[in-house]
Formats: structure tokens, sequence, C-alpha cells
């Protein structure tokens, strides 16, 4: 539908999406490398803005008087299955080799796996008649002093949280504990267990 209302076939809207897409790494590289960030593109930033105007005579010559450069000074490595495919033109634009390693379109997912094992385990406590119930999933108990009931709700959501992490495969988890008054005479109690996943230790 938008390529049919800009006048443009596939090809010419598939065209531009990537010309687009690479103008973006590039200025995402460049104001990563230099700490510096750089205002947008329009009219005004054109006429105004030194490095606006320097950035696009860089990579987009208008100038019929000054050349400018923007030069890469080391080698360009891309990881993902994409790379292959977007950071030829962006290393041929910065004047640099890119470097696509061995199993490189696979990378991302390798680090996806090895992301960090998450559990949560959750407990209430509040009061019913002359006692407070502590309630970890359908595990219930009775204590008659506040205290007591919130030191063993932490502990068992701790325990529990604890548990599943080590069962989904996480090496020596860290608990952390949150809690937070639920209503009257009520808490909410959050354990959260996290870890590197056990393909990553040594």
């Amino acid at each position: 539908m938008f390529n049919r209302m800009q006048g443009w076939i596939s090809d010419q809207l598939a065209k531009r999406t990537f010309e687009v897409m690479t103008d973006s790494i590039l200025a995402e590289i460049v104001q990563f490398l230099t700490g510096r960030p750089m205002v947008k593109r329009n009219l005004f930033s054109l006429r105004r803005d030194l490095g606006r105007w320097f950035f696009d005579n860089s990579f987009y010559p208008t100038d019929k008087y000054l050349g400018t450069h923007i030069r890469l000074q080391m080698p360009l490595i891309g990881i993902g299955a994409p790379a292959a495919i977007f950071l030829p033109p962006i290393a041929d634009a910065l004047g640099t080799e890119l470097v696509l390693p061995e199993n490189y379109a696979v990378a991302n997912a390798v680090g996806a796996v090895a992301g960090s094992v998450v559990a949560t385990c959750e407990a209430i406590v509040y009061l019913s008649v002359h006692e407070y119930i502590a309630q970890v999933d359908e595990m219930r108990k009775m204590f008659t002093r506040l205290p007591d009931a919130l030191q063993f709700a932490r502990t068992e959501a701790a325990q529990r949280a604890e548990d599943i992490a080590l069962r989904s495969g996480a090496v020596s988890p860290y608990v952390s504990i949150d809690e937070k008054p639920n209503g009257m005479d009520s808490y909410r109690i959050r354990a959260r267990a996290v870890g590197n996943p056990r393909l990553m230790s040594r």
C-alpha cells in the first residue's frame, strides 16, 4: 500500500529502505565513536550545523569547493545473520575492511542462548482474624506475630526461586527479595533468582 501511494515499485521501495538503513548505521557509528550527538537532518541543519554538513558531505558529497572524508582507522567486524547484507556498503563508505568471523551468522544466537537464567517466586502475608497467614504458592502457614510470618515468606520464596533457577540450569544463582505493602495488614514478597546458564560455567 505504501509503495503504491508513493508511486514506487517494490524494487524502488526496497532500494530506498536499504539506503535509509545504511545512513542510520553510518550515523550511529560516527556518533558512538566520537561520543558526540548529531543534529537531525533538515534544511536548517544542512545550512547552519557544521557537523551535520560534514557528515553528509563526506558520504554524499555535494559541495563544489570542499571535499570531506570520514575514515574508520580499524576493520569493521560484523556478527549476526544480516551482517553480510548491511555492512559491506558501510565498510566501503568508511574506507575500511569488513571482517566476518567464522560462524558470524549465529553469533547473536549464541549470545541469546547464553543469557542469564531468571526465576521468580511470590509470597503474600496477610492478617486473618487474629493470625497472620504466609502463603507461598499452595503452601499456607499461620503465625501469631507478623515478623515471623514475613521471615518465613522471605525464606520460602527465596528457596523456591533458587530451586527453580537451579533446575533451569543456572549456576550459583543470586537471590534478591522485593517486599512491598499490599493493602492493610498485607504484604507481597517477590524473590528473584538470577544466574549464568550452566553452559558458561568452567
